[in-house]
């Protein structure tokens, strides 16, 4: 037969008769005989046609066409390597519809619509069930049909120009799937609402007809179904329990417990009987079990299965999203362990003080019985306790009382107490001093204060009296409240430290890996224009996040050997944290620098510190506001020398009553979004470091944080409650 494409670079026509399958396609175009098909012999074929197939198998783009009445089908080299799969080279030469049988219901319509109309046609990511590969596989094509020409002008053929799209879908489906899981895990704080919050993000997918979840009991000997998604409990694939050295088991679940590996078991139906398809016509033939794992652990605490999708290969794609599905419902169950162990810790507290309390109330009642046995022993005892009538007049005052009173200089016993103390008026002290007095009930509760010389808390025990008036028992609760914070704020300490080692040794790896893609994607002499203008700003954010996990690992790391640093620079490195969120709120950042000493401390913790008061200015500011950083030398009432840092806003500033309660655990300005633990931790940092903190602030008037910082943090002079947290005052 005449070469007709002989032009075209490629095997000669021997080749491709005795190679078809390896053989280029214009070789095999030229050794076909055509004059077996209704197109008759390439010599005879219009130009029309001719250039068609010229175009066609010139182009690097996936295309085919059909030409004549039957739709002869034609296709170039990029069509036979992404889409044809096992039907090349069989399918050249053979009408369309022959070709693609089982998609015809899909395209033929919009084909038949194109030779009709001449009007050309586009599709994007259309579902196609196509039999290539020896199964019928799930894929996406986006293409568009073109009618072609004959030689007398009329419609002849079509031209075909797709893309393959079913890596992006599906990396969307899966994508979605994962995001679905992770908000319906987020509200999951015990393992029971984990394991139906398991239920509800796994529902109906696609790329797992039917999931199963187990996991180990205590004694590690039964695995326990505690989920399962599109396959009813007892069925024989979803047992409720099984023994983990059990030989009859179907499933392999002694291997993924023993090698820590996740492991493909094939064909499915021989083992059980009767799966179900999910939202598949065909029920999975394979399942892959994923250990569920916490980091730290000797073994895993269960195991996650899930059907495989019938219609797709298993790859390493498909097998990372069922590792980020474990890892999900693993790091839920880590959250609901921990917040059951302290749920229980708070239980066995809450039982500790109410039995405490209860024996102060029968303590109080036999006092009661026995008034005048009661007032002697009252003298007695190393707690204030106090009679007012029904005016708040003090009736009665023990020693203790007395002594305390002394130091005011006024004498209290037939004065009112809201005289004597006019600050406790429209306080919680006076609030339940009215209830008690008013509804006969008693009331418990503590109260702090703070004054120019320190700070103290005290529990209030008010009952009423006989008849009217009401009796307080009042205790200094300050050593315990001392001691129980320094506990806590060591526990919080180090737990954010260890988290937030954790987060940024996870992420480490992976950002070095798509940093050095990056680089190799800007070293390609083909890129150029926007994209590589893309490319430099995809490589810098990636250098802020690579900055933000090495200073989050850092600050786990902290030396315990304190070091000499520059106020000016921690400043900086927090300020560059904030940097986007400045420039994108249009907050006028203001930096006033003296040159001032550097200080001998822990940077991490001074670090946190400022941390903590920069984020908490910026939340404070709306859009266009203004934060103003400044460093100088300064020294202290003492004269002992130091710097001076001040961090100030104009935002929505602070009330009074917010102000007093500023420095305690659990109070914040914002509402759930906050954990009212940064002021108290920051608070503990800097009494560490002999430092001072003030605060002046008016609600709707901006905020000022002053600290100051002794050029020897850590072998500076004490500093009292009273300097580290001065309401007000500067």
């Amino acid at each position: 037969m005449p070469s007709e494409f002989a032009h075209l670079e490629g095997k000669d026509a021997t080749t491709a008769e005795r190679e078809p399958s390896t053989a280029k396609m214009n070789d095999l175009v030229n050794a076909f005989d055509w004059a077996k098909t209704p197109l008759g012999p390439a010599s005879a074929w219009p130009e029309s046609l001719k250039m068609a197939v010229r175009i066609l198998l010139t182009s690097g783009f996936q295309m085919w066409m059909g030409w004549g009445p039957e739709l002869t089908c034609l296709y170039n080299d990029a069509y036979r390597r992404t889409t044809l799969g096992n039907k090349h080279p069989w399918a050249l030469g053979r009408p369309v519809e022959t070709v693609w049988p089982e998609i015809w219901k899909d395209i033929g319509p919009r084909i038949r619509h194109v030779l009709e109309t001449g009007e050309s046609s586009w599709e994007e990511a259309l579902p196609l069930m196509l039999e290539r590969n020896g199964y019928p596989e799930e894929t996406h094509h986006t293409f568009s049909y073109s009618p072609l020409a004959g030689a007398d002008g009329k419609i002849a053929g079509i031209l075909c120009v797709v893309f393959e799209d079913t890596t992006r879908v599906l990396g969307e489906r899966q994508l979605a799937a994962l995001t679905t899981l992770s908000a319906s895990l987020a509200d999951a704080i015990t393992e029971q609402m984990v394991f139906a919050a398991i239920e509800r993000g796994l529902a109906d997918q696609k790329d797992m007809p039917f999931a199963l979840a187990y996991l180990l009991d205590e004694e590690a000997a039964q695995l326990k179904l505690v989920a399962h998604i599109g396959m009813e409990a007892g069925h024989p694939a979803a047992r409720a329990e099984i023994a983990v050295g059990s030989k009859a088991a179907e499933w392999p679940m002694a291997e993924v417990l023993t090698t820590f590996r996740a492991v493909t078991l094939d064909d499915l139906p021989k083992h059980f009987a009767n799966l179900p398809t999910g939202p598949w016509k065909q029920a999975a033939d394979r399942a892959r079990l994923v250990p569920i794992t916490r980091q730290g652990q000797e073994r895993p605490v269960g195991i996650f299965i899930a059907g495989l999708n019938p219609h797709r290969p298993f790859d390493a794609s498909y097998a990372g999203f069922l590792d980020l599905v474990a890892g999900q419902i693993a790091a839920s169950l880590v959250n609901a362990r921990a917040y059951e162990e302290e749920r229980q810790r708070a239980e066995k507290i809450a039982r500790l003080r109410k039995e405490a309390t209860d024996h102060e109330a029968s303590l109080t009642r036999e006092i009661l019985e026995s008034r005048q046995f009661a007032w002697e022993a009252l003298e007695h005892i190393p707690d204030p306790f106090c009679t007012f009538d029904r005016n708040f007049c003090a009736t009665y005052m023990n020693a203790a009382a007395t002594t305390i009173a002394d130091q005011t200089g006024k004498m209290h016993l037939g004065e009112c107490l809201w005289d004597l103390y006019p600050d406790l008026k429209g306080t919680a002290v006076e609030a339940n001093f009215r209830r008690a007095m008013d509804e006969r009930i008693p009331v418990e509760f503590e109260q702090y204060f703070q004054n120019d010389l320190a700070e103290s808390w005290f529990q209030f025990h008010i009952y009423p009296q006989p008849g009217e008036g009401v009796i307080l028992y009042l205790r200094n609760t300050s050593d315990a409240r001392r001691t129980e914070q320094a506990l806590r704020r060591s526990e919080q300490l180090a737990a954010a430290g260890r988290l937030a080692a954790s987060i940024a040794h996870e992420i480490n790896n992976p950002l070095e890996a798509v940093t050095n893609l990056l680089f190799l994607a800007k070293m390609d002499e083909t890129v150029s224009g926007n994209t590589r203008s893309l490319l430099e700003v995809a490589d810098k954010e990636l250098q802020r996040l690579s900055h933000i996990a090495a200073r989050s690992l850092k600050f786990y790391r902290q030396r315990t050997a304190p070091t000499l640093i520059s106020l000016e620079e921690l400043i900086d490195s927090v300020l560059f944290f904030h940097e986007p969120d400045v420039k994108m709120r249009s907050i006028r950042l203001e930096r006033r620098y003296r040159p001032a000493p550097a200080i001998l401390c822990l940077p991490g913790e001074i670090q946190q510190v400022l941390t903590n008061l920069i984020g908490n200015a910026l939340d404070a500011l709306s859009e266009k506001g203004r934060l103003t950083v400044a460093v100088h030398p300064a020294k202290d009432r003492l004269g002992q020398e130091g710097v001076s840092v001040t961090i100030a806003d104009n935002g929505s500033g602070m009330d009074r009553a917010t102000r007093e309660q500023l420095f305690h655990p659990f109070v914040t300005t914002k509402g759930e979004a906050g954990t009212g633990l940064g002021l108290w931790v920051s608070k503990g940092i800097l009494e560490k470091h002999h430092s001072k903190i003030a605060v002046r602030s008016k609600r709707g008037g901006g905020t000022v944080f002053r600290l100051f910082l002794p050029v020897d943090t850590l072998t500076g002079t004490p500093v009292v409650a009273s300097e580290a947290e001065s309401g007000d005052r500067f």
